[in-house]
């Protein structure tokens, strides 16, 4: 799909004086071939199946194994130094994070906590981004991410405006800003809030919509 490869990608956008950023889900994996390549890179229910994903994917990462940390700081720090990108967003990560607690008896390191072993491997990924200066890095998920502050730039403070499969609905037009309001007092001083979105077309009506 990138015929030129995603460090030309990056040349043409900064060319036009805009940002390059990737949008990644790196905790979450949908790739068959790769999860029988690296299957202890990922977490396992008591029946052994690692097909614990969400939407993101099939397979959930064990982000306490050394590893894969080192496969993830390796990634990032390629797409930063010489893919020359300059913003990422990491998704998923309230959904990843949960399914590391619950399956924690059989992760790499089942002695971490889970907010202990996500932070560090938010941290490793942070540090491989920072060999390009100024790189900016926003996090979305968990819905109020106090577990990346003080790593990530921005956070999401709003789930999303539907569910999957769901339409648009007055619900996810009243519950955004409910999240905000949740948030908001972290924003501009730890970080910067990330609102998520807002639908505004039908079947809402347009008072609905203002």
């Amino acid at each position: 799909k990138f015929p030129h490869g995603m460090k030309w990608l990056a040349d043409q956008i900064h060319a036009r004086g805009l940002y390059a950023g990737l949008w990644l889900s790196v905790f979450g994996n949908a790739d068959e071939q790769f999860y029988e390549f690296h299957p202890d890179w990922f977490l396992h229910d008591a029946s052994g199946s690692g097909k614990l994903g969400t939407w993101f994917g099939t397979y959930v990462a064990d982000f306490s194994n050394p590893a894969l940390k080192k496969y993830l700081y390796d990634t990032y720090r390629d797409h930063a130094l010489n893919w020359d990108y300059d913003y990422f967003k990491l998704d998923g990560e309230n959904a990843t994070r949960d399914i590391w607690a619950a399956n924690r008896a059989r992760a790499y390191n089942p002695t971490l906590g889970a907010n202990t072993a996500f932070r560090q491997a938010l941290n490793l990924i942070r540090q491989a981004m920072d060999v390009k200066p100024g790189v900016f890095f926003s996090a979305c998920g968990p819905v109020y991410p106090t577990e990346s502050m003080g790593i990530a730039q921005s956070g999401r403070l709003a789930d999303a405006g539907a569910g999957e499969g769901e339409p648009p609905s007055f619900r996810g037009v009243r519950e955004a800003p409910a999240g905000i309001r949740s948030g908001y007092y972290t924003h501009n001083s730890v970080r910067y809030g990330h609102t998520e979105l807002l639908v505004c077309r039908p079947p809402l009506t347009p008072p609905e919509d203002t």
